[in-house]
């Protein structure tokens, strides 16, 4: 496909008659000088997915298998390592993308795997600390990429607000330490999400938090297409390529 001549694009929002948005329109000028108009109700994927990502994870018709593989690896490396019994509950979902974020259809499907659980937590936070780095090492090793703790994430550490405000409600009084570890991935069409809670390790802990269970979670998700609209979906995103994605029409 010829390269876009210009990194930046105009973008057009339609707004129709009834009041909703319609599809936007995004203009672009190629290499030739020519001008292409494109409408973003044609897009395959997701306002809020990279498609990307998508084409690098399994298809929808290996996910199952990849995903009841990672979660047993995980399983399996928690007893071996640290001794944890992690009951593995199994509960496949399929869900079809209602739209693309611009009022058509997707060619997207999301899936929920299985989840692990245990109300068996390890004393030592360095120990919350290994099973973060073995659920992390295994979700690269099976290509969901690494795990951001909630407390690096963006939308906390740009606001010192938020950031303090999440230290002083999971802070244990132990620098560095929390009585919430959450991490899960963020550049990935894979998500693998690990949380290990123990209220009662609260600084601030009421009576009633000190007599909550602990406990461990790791759930599995991912967005995929289907090895038949493979070759479709890369037909119709060719078009798109370069171009940065509007935010959706359909909600804030």
């Amino acid at each position: 496909m010829r390269r876009l001549l210009r990194a930046s694009v105009f973008t057009a929002i339609v707004v129709a008659l009834a009041g909703c948005a319609a599809a936007p329109v995004t203009t672009v000028q190629r290499a030739d000088g020519s001008t292409q108009t494109i409408s973003w109700a044609d897009y395959p994927g997701h306002a809020y997915i990279h498609a990307t990502q998508v084409l690098a994870a399994p298809r929808a018709e290996n996910i199952a298998d990849h995903g009841h593989e990672l979660m047993e690896r995980i399983q399996s490396e928690l007893a071996s390592e640290l001794g944890l019994d992690v009951e593995f509950a199994d509960g496949d979902q399929w869900n079809d993308f209602e739209s693309n974020g611009y009022g058509s259809p997707s060619l997207l499907r999301s899936y929920s795997c299985c989840s692990l659980s245990s109300e068996e937590v390890p004393t030592r936070y360095a120990d919350w600390e290994r099973v973060l780095a073995i659920v992390e090492r295994i979700s690269i090793e099976f290509g969901a990429g690494q795990l951001t703790l909630e407390q690096d994430q963006e939308e906390l550490r740009e606001n010192p607000d938020n950031l303090a405000q999440f230290d002083e409600t999971w802070g244990t009084g132990i620098p560095g330490e929390y009585a919430l570890l959450t991490a899960l991935t963020r550049d990935s069409a894979q998500t693998v999400w690990l949380t290990i809670e123990d209220p009662s390790r609260r600084a601030l802990a009421t009576a009633a938090e000190k007599r909550v269970e602990p406990h461990i979670s790791v759930e599995y998700s991912a967005t995929v297409i289907s090895t038949d609209d493979e070759a479709e979906f890369e037909r119709r995103l060719a078009p798109f390529t370069g171009i940065q994605r509007p935010d959706s029409t359909e909600w804030d």
